[in-house]
C-alpha cells in the first residue's frame, strides 16, 4: 500500500483520498476495508474515526465531505485531526471472502476551513513518467530520473514545499522556481537487489496558503520488465490490417512483448484517426469495452458497424496502459502513437480497376490488381 502520510482537507469540500493498493501476484484480487476491533484490535480508538466518509473496496478510495469534530467545535476550535485506519487484503478470486494476507495502512486527515486567501483551484502535479496510479517496471541497478512540476493558477500563490512517500535511498533535490507559476523538484532513484518487488511513490505540492495538490502516485515494480507494443511493418507484420483494406474492415490486432490482461485503471484508450484530422473517429475504452480482447501476447479489438471513408487513410494510437502485462501488478506499456506507426487505407473501387494508389513515407507508387488481391488474401487468411 502507499499514500501520503497526511492529507489537508477543507470543511464540506468533496474530497477523495486514493490509497495505492497492489499485490505482487497479479492473478490475485486486492480489496480494502475499514480496520476494525472484532477478532483482532486493528485500530484501537481510531476505528471508523473519519465521519461522512465512504471507502470503495475495489478502488481503495475514500470519499466524502469532511466536518469538524463536535467536541472541537464546542471547544471553539476551527480544525480537527483524524487518524484513519484501513486494511488492504488479497484474495484468491473475486468471490472469495477469506483473505490470503492483510496489510494495515494508516493516515492522518487534517480538516479546517479553507483560508479566505486560498486560490479556488488547488496546485497541480505533473512530470512523472507515467500517469497517476500507473505501475511500471524498473530493473535493479538502473536509475530513474524525472522532474516533477507543480503549477499554481492564482497570481499571488507560490509553492513552498513538496511532500512525498518514497522508497529508501531516493534522492530529491531542493525545489526551485521554473516560471511565474511553476515550481520543480528533481527525483533520482537507483533500486538495489533487496528492493525487488512493489515500491510505491507518492508526492504532492503545498502552496503558501497551506493548500495541497492532489497526491500523484505510481507503483514501481522493481526487478521486472515493462511490456511494449511491437510496431507493425508491411512484411511479416505484427499488426493487422496494414496497407489497403476493404470498407468492411472491423477487426484489428497487434502483438506485444508479454502476455496481457485487461487493465484495471481508467483513462486507457485506443484511438483511430483519419489522416489530416485532429479528432478521433473511433475511441475504445480498454477498461470497460467488450470490443477489446487480450489473447496471450495479442490484443484484438473490433469496430462495430464501421463507416470508413473510401480512399481515406487512417492511423491508430494507444494511450499508456492499454497494454498491461498479466503479471507483477500489471506493469504497463508506454503509449503508442504517430501517424506512421500503424495505418491503413480504405480501398476506393472508383479508382482505376487496373491500378491502386499506395502511399508510403517516401514516394508514391502503384501496384497491380494482382498485388492488391494478394494483400486481401493476406488480411483475411
Amino acid at each position: 500500500t502507499g499514500s501520503l502520510p497526511i492529507f489537508q482537507l477543507y470543511v464540506n469540500e468533496l474530497s477523495v483520498i486514493q490509497i495505492l493498493a497492489a499485490d505482487w501476484n497479479y492473478d490475485q484480487i486486492v480489496r480494502c476495508r475499514w480496520s476494525y476491533q472484532y477478532s483482532l484490535d486493528e485500530c484501537g480508538s481510531t476505528c471508523f474515526d473519519l465521519p461522512n466518509a465512504q471507502l470503495n473496496p475495489v478502488d481503495c478510495a475514500i470519499t466524502g465531505k469532511p466536518v469538524l469534530r463536535s467536541e472541537d467545535i464546542a471547544n471553539g476550535l476551527t480544525e480537527s485531526t483524524y487518524v484513519v485506519a484501513i486494511t488492504a487484503e488479497d484474495f484468491v478470486n473475486a468471490s472469495s471472502t477469506t483473505p490470503l494476507s492483510s496489510v494495515p495502512h494508516q493516515i492522518l486527515v487534517h480538516v479546517s476551513y479553507k483560508p479566505v486567501n486560498a486560490c479556488s483551484t488547488r496546485p497541480s502535479i505533473t512530470g512523472l513518467l507515467q500517469r497517476n496510479l500507473a505501475c511500471y517496471a524498473l530493473s535493479i541497478g538502473y536509475s530513474i530520473d524525472f522532474i516533477i512540476l507543480s503549477t499554481v493558477t492564482c497570481t499571488n500563490d507560490s509553492i513552498v514545499e513538496f511532500i512525498s512517500t518514497s522508497p529508501l535511498d531516493i534522492f530529491r533535490t531542493d525545489f526551485y522556481q521554473e516560471g511565474n507559476y511553476t515550481w520543480d523538484v528533481n527525483v533520482t532513484w537507483t533500486p538495489l537487489s533487496d528492493q525487488t518487488g512493489l515500491q510505491p511513490f507518492c508526492i504532492a505540492a503545498v502552496d503558501n496558503n497551506g493548500q495541497t495538490s492532489n497526491q500523484y502516485c505510481v507503483m514501481i515494480a522493481v526487478g521486472v520488465s515493462n511490456p511494449y507494443i511491437i510496431a507493425p511493418s508491411f512484411v511479416q507484420s505484427t499488426a493487422s490490417p496494414v496497407g489497403t483494406v476493404m470498407a468492411t474492415q472491423s477487426c484489428f490486432s497487434i502483438q506485444t512483448s508479454l502476455p496481457l490482461r485487461r487493465t484495471r485503471l481508467n483513462g486507457t484508450y485506443i484511438h483511430i484517426y483519419r489522416m489530416g484530422y485532429g479528432t478521433p473517429v473511433y475511441t475504445i475504452d480498454c477498461k470497460y469495452s467488450p470490443d477489446v480482447y487480450f489473447i496471450n501476447t495479442m490484443m484484438v479489438f473490433f469496430i462495430q458497424n464501421p463507416s470508413w471513408t473510401l480512399g481515406a487513410t487512417y492511423y491508430i494510437t494507444m494511450t499508456e496502459g492499454v497494454a498491461t502485462a498479466d503479471q507483477y501488478f500489471g506493469v504497463e506499456a508506454g503509449s503508442f502513437y504517430g501517424y506512421n506507426a500503424w495505418r491503413f487505407t480504405i480501398w476506393n473501387p472508383a479508382v482505376s480497376s487496373t491500378t491502386t494508389p499506395f502511399t508510403t513515407t517516401t514516394t508514391a507508387t502503384t501496384h497491380t490488381v494482382t498485388t492488391r488481391v494478394n494483400v486481401y488474401l493476406f488480411i483475411f487468411y
